[in-house]
């Protein structure tokens, strides 16, 4: 859950600006063995979630590799789909493709 831009990231990233938050609720499968899993209730987002380089990262040699990432949520997939096929710098990678899409 990314709720809200700051310093305090220990990753190879920090979130600048935006917001990603994903709410759950947990469901047991089974008590003995204590099984479960999560299941996503709501999800909230900002249209632009903006990443920018962690230059103070621990791990030099792990990263981080590019200055600045930007998730667009503003995008219906299909949208999403066409710019990743037919642009340039405008959508270089998506989530959630159907297998028939994918072989596009």
């Amino acid at each position: 859950m990314l709720d809200a831009p700051g310093p305090w990231g220990t990753g190879p990233f920090i979130l600048s600006s935006g917001y990603s938050s994903i709410y759950n609720i947990q469901a047991i499968i089974k008590k003995v063995p204590f099984e479960s899993t999560w299941f996503t209730t709501q999800e909230d987002r900002s249209p632009f979630v903006v990443l920018d380089a962690n230059r103070k990262y621990w791990d030099r040699e792990r990263g981080p590799r590019l200055e600045r990432i930007v998730f667009r949520n503003d995008l219906a997939p299909e949208q999403a789909l066409h710019l990743c096929m037919t642009t340039e710098g405008q959508v270089d990678m998506v989530t959630m493709v159907r297998s028939s899409d994918a072989k596009k």
